[in-house]
């Protein structure tokens, strides 16, 4: 649960606690720079805006300009979007997307939406077990792969300019990418 966040500044998280080191000092951690959340963390990313914090709840952007000044900002738009898998976090280049229990969130700056509700509904999407999706980024595209128990594990290739035709669905799967 680490990335970098420019600057010779890294985070990372445990728990409900967001940490940043000191600036080119990776192995300085000081207690001032913590950051307490009300949700449990499930993963972060590094976005254009800011930290996105990805949460079993409503996400947050943190935004700071030095790790001692580190704030959490409401995301807005649709906040019902927990995330539900790690490995689905993407950094997508100026935004980012996620697996949630509705379907494919995207976050741009500080606004949130659910990128695939033409796509899947609630029931057809809980179907495929987000939960054990993992993802990446290929050719501005969101990868991903699920290997739920009760059906034949599925590729899902999602193109989030592609309006009604970004969905492509394959029988092939992978459990790792780069």
């Amino acid at each position: 649960g680490m990335v970098n966040l420019g600057g010779g500044v890294l985070a990372g998280f445990t728990g409900k606690t967001l940490h940043f080191s000191d600036p080119f000092v990776p192995h300085a951690w000081p207690i001032d720079y913590r950051v307490s959340l009300r949700k449990t963390i499930v993963g972060i990313v590094a976005i254009d805006s800011g930290l996105l914090v990805c949460t079993t709840g409503k996400p947050m952007l943190v935004v700071g300009s030095q790790p001692a000044s580190m704030t959490p900002v409401e995301i807005l738009g649709d906040s019902s979007l927990p995330c539900v898998s790690k490995r689905s976090i993407v950094d997508m280049g100026s935004y980012a997307m996620y697996a949630t229990d509705r379907g494919i969130a995207i976050v741009e700056g500080n606004t949130a939406a659910l990128a695939s509700d033409a796509l899947f509904d609630e029931e057809e999407w809980s179907l495929i077990s987000p939960e054990t999706m993992i993802a990446a980024q290929h050719e501005g595209k969101y990868v991903g792969f699920v290997s739920p128990a009760s059906v034949p594990a599925l590729g899902i290739i999602f193109d989030p300019a592609g309006g009604r035709n970004a969905l492509t669905l394959t029988t092939e799967y992978s459990d790792t990418l780069y």
